[in-house]
């Protein structure tokens, strides 16, 4: 069985930014920052879910990369619209 990756230490610290940045974000893009916090979330979820053996459920290799390379783009993105608001987290 693979690591998950919401256990990973980068994961947590990520969350903990995107949270702080989440709350202090301007009212003008704090649906963005949602948005993008929400896909965020849900492709790292599909990834672990993906990598648990356990389940017995068929997944998809193609949709794992698919995730994988959206979950990359969008914390990209978070990390670019932090830096263009100026909160450093």
């Amino acid at each position: 069985m693979f690591p998950k990756l919401t256990d990973s230490k980068q994961y947590k610290k990520d969350l903990q930014s995107f949270k702080l940045a989440l709350n202090e974000c301007p009212e003008q893009y704090k649906g963005r920052m949602q948005e993008l916090y929400e896909v965020w979330l849900t492709k790292a979820e599909q990834i672990d879910v993906g990598h648990d053996l356990s389940s017995g459920a068929n997944v998809d290799p193609r949709s794992l990369k698919d995730a994988r390379f959206t979950i990359n783009q969008t914390r990209t993105q978070i990390f670019d619209l932090i830096k263009k608001l100026s909160l450093n987290y």
